[in-house]
Parts: structure tokens; sequence; C-alpha cells
């Protein structure tokens, strides 16, 4: 079962973008949410995330996922086209 964590400190967006995942994903997706970089770090503590969706600025950690290895980043206002 693929476990994705959704870090977000904008309510609306997070659970918003749960519930798409939720419904997309089904019951075999396990999916973890934070509102902060720290209640994130507590989560990580329970087990590891295949997959961090993460607000690439959060009040409380902010700018070091690519330096810390992720893979990409997607700014919210993209659009839902992707273009060559």
């Amino acid at each position: 079962m693929p476990s994705v964590l959704l870090i977000d400190d904008h309510a609306m967006f997070r659970e918003g973008l749960a519930l798409a995942l939720g419904q997309a994903a089904g019951p075999s997706l396990h999916l973890r949410t934070a509102a902060s970089g720290a209640q994130a770090l507590d989560l990580l503590k329970e087990g590891p995330a295949d997959i961090a969706l993460m607000d690439y600025y959060l009040p409380d950690i902010g700018g070091a996922a690519l330096a810390a290895g992720a893979h990409g980043f997607l700014h919210k206002s993209a659009d839902a086209v992707l273009r060559h």
C-alpha cells in the first residue's frame, strides 16, 4: 500500500487535495496529512512515506526539499496541462 504524506499549512488546500487523492486512489492509499513541518516530522517517526507532497513555503520549515533529495517541484499556481 503506497504511503503519502501531504504537508500544507493552508487547511482548505490540504483538505481538498487529501479528499481528491483519497477519491482517486481509494482505500489502497495510506494518506497522512500535516499542517506544519514539525507535525510532518512527528508523523514520520511513526513510519516513512513513499511520497511527500509538501508546500514549499511552510512557516516553520521551508525551501530545503530539493537540497534534501526531492525529485521534483510543482508550483501550486501551475495549470493541469503538461506542456513539452
